[in-house]
């Protein structure tokens, strides 16, 4: 129904009739579109069916209107769904940071380097970009390792299958494409990679003395198979080359190397055939070989997909070359069927074990900054201290945001929260990887030095307050923050360093502040 004729039925004035329909649109409770010169309202029967008791108490979620504004900005800034280029003003750019952390999955962790390329695909200033979301509070990083924030408890209700928004409008069509990576903890990511590479170039090096030796002895007897093995010795130098050159990830390598050998066996075969030779026992081993590599380096579905293909030709080749090995082809067969069940098996408990990693991890974090809560810093500060030797060279700082209270005051509680979130931020940028940022309590972090000299960590401090005092953010020129640094070797005991660093804290506000002592 028009707000014209709406205005007749009711016999009221068309501003007025107009005033309150924009008002319903607004608040998302009617749906508009256009018919000619004329634009049609009618009920939006999802919004209206919601019980303001469940919404009061929060059984459900109040209905969310559809946003003309962002539709607008999204069309502005997006061509074939990459960004031409960040807004200036900030209210269009939270719009538009709120778009690509969609490619993320909640509760799955990202190393700097896969964040990059989900990024990468759609902005060319990746680094930009990930500051800025990071800034908003939708990113979270922590030693390297990124996340996506829990959503919220209520998610409000999903869009109608109507097309039309409350402006009229269809709705934008964004081209993201949802990429989920496995769930990795922080606290282990370097230490998994630097294993990965040492498993690597061990199963290489080991490759290459075995192909070398059987070439050996090839050369040294009947000279079978030679052609195969000088390949096989060959690839196996590359692989070690390509290893430590550490210039080609894993994933790419292992991946490559696992297409090309079931590639490599069938070729072999079909050689033996076209020649009418029987197919070489060391063939049937030579499948086995290739179930465990693909097994292990391919995700499960994908090698299942190279493997049946390969173990039913194998099957096939053997009847029509040499039938008297089918009993060695068969138990080859089961075989492989007993590594896929095996790696069945260990799929499952990976994932459980990731699931429970990552449960852990997210308990050990303060829900506001992403840095560690106390529990989790005071733990870590333990750890760093439990042998004499590391805890001689172990510091601790506290930083404390100077008249905190005044600035929750002056912002009220959610621009003051940002103010937590901005700084944390900062203080994890500012830090190397091994170094812990822990939110102590209120506006106060702790961050834990470990092997670090005296004139290093007076350096940190120096840094995290010149750092602080230029963090420029809407309504404040500057953040200024006092730090209390103190060293383990200077304490007995944990508390009495805890103790030390809050005296050295108060030193510096005493004497103004925006310093450390």
């Amino acid at each position: 129904m028009s707000a014209d004729l709406t205005a007749r039925l009711m016999n009221l004035a068309d501003a007025t009739v107009s005033h309150h329909v924009a008002q319903l649109a607004e608040a998302g409770l009617i749906l508009t579109r256009k018919d000619g010169h004329h634009r049609l309202h009618r009920a939006h029967t999802a919004a209206l069916d919601l019980n303001l008791a469940d919404v009061v108490r929060g059984a459900v979620s109040a209905p969310t209107p559809d946003d003309p504004y962002r539709d607008r900005v999204l069309r502005a800034f997006l061509q074939g769904g990459r960004l031409t280029t960040l807004p200036a003003q900030r209210k269009k750019k939270d719009v538009i940071l709120h778009e690509p952390v969609t490619l993320f999955e909640h509760g799955r962790h990202y190393p700097e380097a896969e964040v990059n390329a989900v990024l990468g695909d759609v902005y060319a200033e990746v680094s930009t970009l990930r500051r800025e979301m990071i800034g908003l509070g939708v990113l979270k990083r922590e030693r390297g390792v990124y996340w996506r924030p829990a959503p919220r408890t209520h998610p409000p209700p999903e869009r109608s299958s109507d097309s039309l928004t409350a402006a009229g409008r269809p709705p934008v069509p964004l081209h993201w494409t949802h990429m989920p990576r496995p769930v990795i903890p922080p606290q282990q990511v370097h230490r998994l990679r630097e294993q990965q590479y040492a498993a690597h170039l061990s199963l290489s090096l080991l490759s290459t003395a075995v192909h070398t030796a059987l070439l050996w002895l090839a050369l040294s007897g009947d000279r079978q198979n030679v052609v195969s093995l000088t390949g096989a010795a060959l690839l196996s130098v590359f692989l070690v080359a390509t290893v430590l050159s550490r210039r080609v990830p894993l994933r790419l390598l292992t991946a490559g190397v696992a297409y090309l050998l079931p590639l490599w066996l069938t070729a072999q075969v079909i050689v033996v055939g076209m020649h009418g030779s029987d197919i070489p026992p060391a063939f049937f081993l030579s499948l086995g070989v290739i179930a465990l590599l693909t097994l292990a380096w391919l995700p499960l579905n994908q090698a299942v997909a190279l493997l049946l293909p390969l173990t039913g030709f194998m099957l096939a080749a053997t009847l029509l070359f040499n039938p008297q090995d089918l009993p060695l082809m068969i138990y080859t067969a089961f075989l492989v069927a007993l590594m896929i069940l095996i790696a069945l098996h260990g799929q499952l408990v990976s994932t459980e074990r990731a699931r429970n990693l990552s449960v852990q991890h997210v308990a050990q974090l303060d829900p506001l900054t992403g840095t560690l809560n106390r529990q989790a810093g005071w733990d870590t500060l333990e750890t760093a201290t439990r042998s004499p030797l590391q805890a001689a060279r172990v510091a601790v700082a506290l930083v404390d945001i100077d008249h905190f209270t005044q600035i929750n005051e002056r912002l009220r509680h959610r621009a003051a929260d940002q103010v937590l979130r901005e700084v944390a931020t900062l203080l994890v940028n500012l830090t190397d990887r091994d170094v812990s940022v822990t939110r102590w309590n209120g506006d106060r972090f702790l961050l834990i030095l470990p092997d670090v000299g005296v004139a290093a960590a007076h350096d940190v401090a120096d840094r995290i307050v010149r750092a602080a005092r230029n963090l420029h953010l809407p309504d404040l020129n500057g953040v200024p923050v006092s730090v209390g640094l103190a060293f383990a070797a200077e304490t007995e005991h944990l508390d009495a360093l805890i103790d030390l660093t809050v005296q050295r804290l108060h030193r510096a506000q005493e004497g103004g502040g925006n310093r450390w002592a």
